[in-house]
């Protein structure tokens, strides 16, 4: 068996792993906070993890920055935005 753990308590890990610059943490923190699971909904918020994680070439994070971008979840549409932070995404993932 895993370990059994809260959602709070999860989301203080990320936290705390986030803040000390694990990417991977960031996306995850993200994610949680654009979906509001366990934490309010901000999507803004979401957007600046995500930044944050594709700043230290997190390939996840570039992808879901690029998405944001382009539906304009957390910040204005930004199309030229979206495509450099996809594109990154896709020449990382290869």
């Amino acid at each position: 068996g895993g370990v059994s753990e809260s959602p709070k308590q999860a989301l203080i890990h990320f936290r705390r792993a986030a803040e000390q610059g694990h990417a991977g943490a960031m996306v995850a923190l993200g994610t949680l906070t654009r979906a509001g699971h366990g934490i309010a909904k901000d999507e803004k918020s979401a957007l600046a993890w995500f930044r944050e994680a594709a700043r230290r070439n997190h390939a996840d994070g570039m992808w879901l920055l690029g998405q944001s971008l382009l539906q304009g979840s957390g910040c204005d549409v930004d199309f030229d935005g979206a495509k450099k932070w996809l594109t990154e995404a896709a020449q990382q993932e290869s």
